[in-house]
């Protein structure tokens, strides 16, 4: 459900930041190597190029920074893979737009937040930027209004119920039916024909096949009216036509109408997208559920060998999906031998993909980290600036040197305050990430382990345990009642928790201090030395302390400037 809208958010990046740049940066040449243009094509081919011409547009302010910025987070998210780094500077470009009190870029902004948001699965957060867009746009800014409702049906029905988001789902649809008879334009027809697969997808995913087969004639309609544009290309029409088919195939195939599934499925074998790797994986869930399983085994080749010829075959999707199809069609064609090397295969690469997503996680928290402490830089580089000239207005008058002193207090002060919003902000999107991953490891089943369960094995059950049992919260919690969970030595456990996290001590002392922002957002009667004592720290200093290090900000401030007392 969720693949299509990668490809949208990527899309919609790259408009958002084109666009950006033909509204806020008019003042350079054409042929200036600080245009959106240039650098949007630097970052096709060399990120770290194209990041470093941002670092030097900014620096000599050849560029506006909500263009600087939106760049930043286009690149980050495309070309680097890193998502949360994509999401610090969305954020810094929508508060920018909100400071220039400029309701298109804040438009804009929501937008890509709103698709970000939504991939890293921060849905509660894509929902509140759509709602905040929904309030923002102008009456007459129809196809806004229709991206926002589809987004909040989306989230709705990954958070509530698919019933839930139907009602959104059904507004955006409407909307952009209105456009596309009005247009006639294959863009519009386009996003309206992908409303209508989302529903349907929607609908699928919940098993909700009966239902999805009352919305196939909606988007049969929407695809006739695509292939009625005249600015419509033969492969965009291939390609939603393979898409469209791939979608009924299965649906009419849960439904009990077989004989309209093989029609839909020839159909599909003679378009050109089915041909393709991408065309492939389309047809793969039909001919698995339909016992197809030699033709499943055929297609799935092609795909394997697109992977390891040109993307990386270390990933989730490559595991989860396109092995995971292959392990499914052997055990259902009884090779059990293959099926018993494929899945100790799968095994061997989910324990990579959860070693590379550790060290990934890491790049991307010191960028983050990096991020702030140059903004921080910043504003020390101002206040710096300011005093020398009031120091040279000490020279003239003292009245001046007084205005002086007087006018740079309220500026550096504003900048704090502006900062300590901005960084508890960010807290408090940490913290809520942070809480999402909690759920997800306590919703796990726990898993069962042994003598020969290997370090992995032992860091997942006892991360856990830990977790769900909220033993950190103890503070006589120690390194020999961690080992004696799980029956190792203590020397074993401590290379453990150096190999899967910050050592143990920084392990127990993080969780603590995700646990103390959720009481400092929600407990105010509690004091800081309460809220020590509450989450297992022995003291207030120590407390304060590991708060200020890990955060930038200590307990207080952020209690002052939490999102959830403003």
């Amino acid at each position: 459900m969720k693949a299509p809208l990668i490809l949208l958010s990527i899309i919609s990046t790259f408009l958002f930041s084109c666009s950006s740049g033909a509204s806020f940066d008019d003042k350079g040449e054409n042929d200036s190597v600080f245009t959106v243009e240039n650098i949007t094509r630097q970052a096709m081919a060399d990120p770290q190029a194209a990041l470093a011409l941002l670092d030097s547009a900014e620096a000599t302010s050849k560029m506006s920074i909500i263009d600087i910025n939106g760049l930043r987070s286009m690149i980050y998210h495309n070309a680097l893979d890193m998502s949360n780094v994509a999401l610090v500077y969305a954020n810094q470009v929508y508060s920018a737009a909100v400071d220039a009190h400029d309701t298109v870029a804040m438009v804009k902004s929501l937008k890509h937040l709103v698709g970000l948001n939504f991939i890293v699965s921060h849905y509660y957060q894509a929902l509140n930027y759509a709602n905040r867009g929904l309030e923002l746009i102008a009456d007459d800014d129809a196809r806004s209004q229709a991206f926002f409702l589809l987004y909040v049906g989306h989230t709705k029905a990954e958070t509530e119920s698919v019933d839930a988001g139907l009602e959104y789902f059904d507004r955006s649809i409407d909307i952009y039916r209105q456009i596309s008879e009005q247009s006639g334009r294959s863009g519009d027809a386009d996003d309206y024909l992908y409303a209508c697969m989302q529903k349907a997808n929607a609908l699928q995913a919940a098993n909700r096949f009966k239902d999805a087969l009352a919305v196939l004639p909606l988007c049969n309609d929407a695809f006739e009216a695509l292939t009625r544009c005249e600015d419509a290309t033969p492969a965009l029409i291939d390609h939603r036509h393979a898409e469209l088919l791939s979608v009924s195939m299965i649906v009419y195939h849960q439904c009990g109408f077989e004989s309209k599934a093989t029609d839909c499925y020839m159909q599909y074998k003679a378009t050109a997208h089915s041909k393709t790797p991408g065309g492939s994986d389309l047809v793969i869930p039909y001919l698995i559920a339909s016992q197809q399983y030699d033709e499943a085994l055929a297609r799935l080749d092609i795909e394997q060998s697109w992977f390891a010829a040109k993307r990386d075959t270390v990933s989730e999707y490559y595991v989860n999906t396109v092995l995971a199809s292959r392990l499914q069609c052997l055990k259902a064609k009884g090779q059990w031998p293959q099926a018993l090397a494929l899945s100790n295969r799968i095994k061997s690469l989910t324990d990579s993909i959860y070693k590379r997503e550790n060290a990934h996680q890491m790049a991307e928290q010191s960028i983050i980290y990096k991020t702030k402490d140059y903004e921080l830089q910043m504003i020390a580089q101002q206040q710096k600036l300011s005093e020398q000239r009031a120091a040279i207005i000490v020279g003239i008058v003292v009245l001046a040197i007084v205005f002086a002193l007087l006018v740079v207090l309220f500026y550096y002060n504003r900048k704090i305050r502006r900062k300590n919003r901005a960084s508890a902000t960010l807290i408090d999107e940490l913290s809520a990430s942070h809480s999402i991953q909690i759920q997800s490891i306590i919703k796990q089943p726990e898993p069962k382990i042994d003598a020969s369960a290997d370090d992995s094995q032992l860091f997942t059950y006892l991360n856990r345990r830990i977790v769900s049992q909220k033993l950190y919260l103890q503070q006589n919690f120690h390194r020999e009642d961690a080992a004696s969970l799980i029956g190792v030595p203590v020397k074993r456990l401590s290379a453990i928790f150096r190999q899967f996290a910050n050592g143990f001590p920084g392990y127990i002392n993080d969780l603590r201090l995700e646990h103390s922002v959720d009481l400092l957002k929600t407990k105010s009667n509690y004091t800081i030395e309460g809220i020590a004592q509450e989450c297992g720290f022995s003291n207030r200093q120590t407390f304060h302390r590991l708060f200020l290090e890990k955060y930038g900000m200590t307990p207080a401030e952020f209690s002052a400037y939490s999102p959830a007392k403003s």
